[in-house]
């Protein structure tokens, strides 16, 4: 197997990035298609390519996915003993990759799927085991179990996830590089897009702050769910609202800090693909009057919340929330945004 330029120890592995937003193919998912796709195929150079391609996956010892940025999933075709301090590694100008120091206040970043338990020096896989690991934030000191930190920094760019094996002399395994976007609202609003599978849309009752830990049935990021308002959710508009969301000119791309009432209140409660047996969910909280959306989704540390600001996408947002609700008279009466941000200044 090929080895990375510059790791003459290290092992190039397959990486499967799951970009597509609705219907994605992940994990084992992903290689049954294509191994359906290889019984068809011609005996084109391109076909035997594809053949190959699938091949190569089902024979590497381990297999990394990558669900959205940061979300990684193994699958190991082989035993392996996996050392579980692993590093994120970034990407230079030269082309050259360099271990991020401060992970997690200089604790590292782990191969754990949650921050309650305590962490060997060394973790065994049996062959056909699926490991979905504990995420990266993207950020620097809260990476994946701390808390924030008054330094804490985040980290877009270009990286890859490195693993070790718990023998130092056995060889490492590289993912293929991926995208982390620009800022955690950005990563929030990738990973509430991702792997869509179905979803409802209510109407919302303000927020209230005490309350914006809680989540469904009865709150959707903190706001309270309006009584018997919930819809099912088409496939198109599943497809609209995963697009939007990964939309870079649909959101202010800077921090914005406004006062403005709340009003015109709609959430959106969207079912994600998960490896994982316990269901995966994003919460979508949009006040039209303010053009934010107040976007949750979990990772190790429990619910986070994030806010983004829609005034460039403000339109579509109301067409897609009128289309979901079409018997909403408030929506219905809804004209003009109430403000106009430019996405960025540039």
């Amino acid at each position: 197997m090929r080895k990375m330029a510059g790791h003459d120890s290290r092992r190039w592995l397959h990486f499967a990035l799951a970009a597509a937003p609705v219907a994605a193919c992940h994990g084992a998912e992903a290689r049954d298609s294509v191994a359906r796709a290889a019984t068809s195929v011609t005996s084109s150079p391109t076909a035997r390519a594809e053949v190959s391609a699938s091949s190569a996956i089902a024979s590497a010892p381990l297999v990394i996915s990558n669900r959205a940025p940061g979300q990684f999933v193994l699958q190991t075709n082989a035993s392996l003993s996996l050392a579980t301090r692993a590093d994120i590694e970034d990407k230079k100008p030269d082309g050259t990759w360099v271990p991020e120091k401060d992970l997690d206040g200089g604790r590292g970043f782990h191969l754990v799927d949650s921050c309650s338990a305590a962490v060997p020096r060394c973790r065994t896989f049996s062959a056909g085991e699926q490991f979905d690991l504990a995420a990266w934030t993207g950020s620097s000191c809260s990476s994946q179990c701390a808390a924030p930190c008054p330094t804490d920094r985040f980290r877009p760019g270009i990286h890859r996830l490195v693993l070790h094996a718990c023998n130092a002399s056995d060889p490492s395994y590289d993912s293929e590089p991926f995208e982390m976007p620009a800022s955690a609202r950005e990563l929030w609003r990738w990973r509430a897009s991702e792997g869509v599978q179905s979803g409802q849309v209510f109407r919302l009752e303000p927020l209230v702050d005490d309350k914006l830990n809680e989540g469904p049935p009865n709150y959707i990021s903190g706001f309270g769910v309006s009584k018997d308002s919930g819809q099912p959710l088409s496939s198109g508009l599943l497809v609209e609202i995963a697009a939007w969301l990964r939309s870079k000119d649909g959101f202010v791309s800077y921090e914005v800090h406004e006062r403005c009432m709340q009003g015109h209140l709609v959430g959106l409660l969207l079912a994600l693909a998960t490896p994982r047996a316990e269901p995966r969910t994003a919460e979508i909280a949009l006040n039209l009057a303010c053009n934010s959306a107040f976007i949750t989704v979990s990772d190790a540390r429990g619910r986070v919340t994030l806010v983004s600001h829609f005034d460039p996408s403000w339109a579509t947002v109301v067409s897609i929330a009128r289309r979901a609700l079409p018997l909403d008279a408030e929506l219905a009466g809804l004209h003009e945004s109430p403000s106009n941000l430019p996405a960025n200044f540039d």
